[in-house]
Formats: C-alpha cells, sequence, structure tokens
C-alpha cells in the first residue's frame, strides 16, 4: 500500500512533451499591433485533426466498461487513431504538425500563420482591408488542405466581417477574445 506521501507516475510522466513550438504569446500580441486590420480564426476541434498515421496506430490503452466493478474480465482494449487530447505533448504535436504542412507546402502566408498560431488560435494583420481578405482566403483554403476548418473569423474592420463566408464568421463578435 502507498502512502500518502508517496507519489505515482501520472500519465504525462510517462510521456516526452516535446519541445515548446508555440510563439511567444508577447511576440504575436506585437506583431498584431503593427499593421493596421487584425484577423483573428480558430481551428475548430483542432486536437481531433491530427491523425496517427497509419503505422503508428497500434497505440493501444485500456478501458474499464464498467468502473463500479474490478478490472478483471471487465475492460477493453482501445486504439488511439488521432492525437490523445489533453496530454502534455498535445500543444507539441498540434504545433509540429501545422509547422511541417506549411514548411513542407511552402504555403503563401505560411510563415505568417506559423509565427502568429497560439495553439489552435491563428492572427493574422494586414496593412489593408484587400490583403486582409486575401489572408481569409488564402488561411482557409490552406487549413482545408491540412483537412482542418478555420472557422470564428473575425475581423477589427465591419467591412472585412462582411465580406467573409457567414458560415465561418465568429458567432457572437462582441463576446470575442482574442487568444482564448
Amino acid at each position: 500500500m502507498l502512502s500518502p506521501n508517496e507519489r505515482r507516475l501520472q500519465f504525462d510522466d510517462c510521456i516526452y512533451q516535446g519541445p515548446t513550438l508555440v510563439p511567444e504569446l508577447v511576440g504575436i500580441l506585437l506583431r498584431a499591433c503593427l499593421l493596421p486590420f487584425l484577423l483573428i480564426a480558430d481551428v475548430e476541434k483542432a486536437f481531433h485533426q491530427i491523425r496517427l498515421q497509419r503505422p503508428q496506430r497500434d497505440a493501444r490503452f485500456l478501458w474499464l466498461k464498467d468502473t463500479s466493478k474490478p478490472p478483471a474480465n471487465n475492460s477493453r482494449i482501445l486504439r488511439f487513431t488521432r492525437i490523445p487530447l489533453g496530454v502534455n505533448a498535445s500543444q507539441f504535436l498540434l504545433a509540429a504538425a501545422i509547422t511541417l504542412y506549411l514548411h513542407r507546402e511552402k504555403c503563401p502566408v505560411g510563415d505568417e500563420i506559423s509565427r502568429n498560431t497560439y495553439v489552435d488560435n491563428v492572427i493574422l494583420a494586414a496593412s489593408s482591408r484587400r490583403e486582409a481578405l486575401k489572408k481569409h482566403e488564402l488561411a482557409k483554403s490552406i487549413f482545408t488542405q491540412m483537412h482542418m476548418n478555420l472557422r470564428e473569423f473575425l475581423g477589427d474592420s465591419t467591412y472585412v466581417n462582411s465580406r467573409t463566408d457567414s458560415r465561418n464568421r465568429a458567432i457572437n463578435p462582441s463576446r470575442a477574445s482574442l487568444l482564448g
């Protein structure tokens, strides 16, 4: 029996977290202030969109069928096909997948997206309304190619907001938050 002072290993203790690939928040916010037009968006269910490659899908775990019963004859073996949400390596895996795709495909505005994506929030700045709309289209297209939905677009210009697809626009702009 363990004493209350003994520490058991937790799941996150056994997983390599990976390096921090998320850009510094202060840098993102400063870059967002450099140009007159700001555009923010959210990657829908970002962590659920990263699939494990078929050869790597032998990531199995045990699941209790009924938590009120003992484990003997009460467990199932399940398998991850996507990265697990909530583990210490989740942010690294998401950032690595996005960065790898942007680097490999040499996407237009790819560097800007890479430097200004904080977990699942994308922040873009533009010098004109026209450039903001172009970046909106490019970013939406890039994430669609990654099989991710970039949504809840919101700009600081009513002109830009009115010309973005209403299905991808922020539902309640007055309650929108930057990076959160």
